[in-house]
């Protein structure tokens, strides 16, 4: 089913946040703003250590269980980011395969997962510029 609203939270606003009214997509999305704790580029997974983001790592299994999503927006150390946690992300830069796309190392994406790390699914992509965020749970290896 599909919603035709978005949906935007910000931690530091008292918890408050807002639904915005039905527009042209027809895809929920959640969307944080988040501080940075580092210096984060827009498009890379990242992790929250519940008062910052910071890049996020399939090698960390910390990191993995606490992936929150993808950076939309860059910033440096203490700025208010936003983080998409569900929905579409497009980029024309990328070039996926469509299928599964899992959680890398130093918050970039790949379609080649390394058996070694947490094995964490953060979407679909739909065809080769169109990433749909959904976590999965991380598998983690023995």
């Amino acid at each position: 089913m599909n919603s035709p609203y978005k949906i935007l939270y910000s931690p530091g606003s008292g918890g408050g946040g807002s639904v915005e009214p039905p527009g042209e997509s027809t895809i929920i999305e959640l969307i944080l703003n988040l501080p940075a704790g580092e210096a984060i580029s827009a498009l890379r997974a990242v992790w929250s250590d519940g008062s910052a983001v910071f890049y996020a790592s399939a090698s960390n299994e910390l990191q993995a269980q606490r992936l929150c999503g993808l950076s939309v927006t860059a910033g440096g150390p203490g700025d208010p980011i936003q983080v998409k946690s569900v929905g579409l992300v497009t980029d024309a830069a990328w070039t996926w395969t469509p299928g599964f796309v899992w959680l890398g190392e130093n918050g970039y994406l790949t379609q080649s997962p390394n058996p070694a790390n947490a094995n964490l699914v953060v979407g679909s992509a739909l065809n080769a510029n169109t990433l749909l965020l959904l976590f999965h749970e991380p598998i983690f290896s023995e």
